[in-house]
């Protein structure tokens, strides 16, 4: 059995993360209530967007304290919902974004601008899975495999994936990431049933995200695995992983 990556920040320490809540840093990705795009089209998009905060915020003056902070501490993210004009004026704030989906460097939540502090979080329905279509990857793609069982909605599933992407970048090898980083820090987003999920965890070398609990689901419960960048996805795996739409 491999050995399953963790990040030490990841909400199971309830007393931690309780205490963290008066006004925490928050890193605020905004989505499309109505995407013209699928589900799991979003989903990579929530993804690279956070990491292409990060790669960007991380030496800006303006960011690089409160993004260093954030990252030792709650390494917390919400997602909100907006409308086509409510995304436009949040387009005016110093973001990254991949897609239709922006991503905003850390900040409180007492400091969120009007643009921000006004929307409300992204949920949607429960992602669905084509069952038609197995997931593909070559090359170094990073497979994030969400947890099919949850039905987590549209975006609760951002904020985890963008998690996952995130974490990935830290525990797995850096020869790894490096070169998935030069090719454009390709994702794949997938869904996998319970078997699968377990079977990834105990064949594959994966960063594993583990909830805080703070809204749908219970603390500690496993969303997200990240497959090393490079990877050789196996038979039963590209058999069992669904795309989301």
């Amino acid at each position: 059995m491999t050995p399953v990556l963790y990040d030490e920040h990841d909400g199971v320490d309830q007393r931690r993360v309780l205490e963290s809540q008066d006004d925490p840093l928050i890193m605020y990705l905004v989505a499309p209530r109505r995407p013209d795009a699928p589900a799991g089209e979003v989903l990579e998009h929530a993804a690279l967007s956070a990491v292409r905060c990060v790669q960007t915020f991380a030496a800006a003056p303006a960011w690089s304290t409160a993004l260093a902070e954030w990252e030792r501490s709650a390494f917390r993210k919400v997602c909100l919902g907006a409308r086509p004009a409510q995304l436009g004026r949040a387009r005016a704030l110093s973001h990254a974004s991949a897609g239709e989906v922006l991503c905003f460097p850390p900040r409180r939540r007492s400091a969120a601008e009007p643009e921000l502090a006004r929307l409300q979080a992204h949920t949607g329905g429960p992602l669905q899975a084509d069952e038609a279509v197995a997931l593909n990857g070559t090359g170094p793609v990073m497979v994030l495999l969400v947890a099919q069982d949850l039905e987590l909605t549209v975006g609760k599933a951002c904020a985890q994936v963008a998690h996952a992407a995130l974490i990935e970048r830290q525990l797995h090898r850096p020869s790894a990431v490096n070169s998935w980083e030069g090719a454009g820090c390709p994702i794949a987003v997938a869904l996998a049933n319970d078997n699968a999920f377990r079977r990834a965890k105990s064949e594959l070398v994966v960063a594993a995200v583990r909830d805080a609990g703070l809204t749908q689901i219970p603390a500690g419960t496993e969303t997200v695995l990240a497959t090393e960048p490079g990877t050789a996805l196996p038979d039963w795996l590209r058999a069992a992983a669904r795309t989301i739409v």
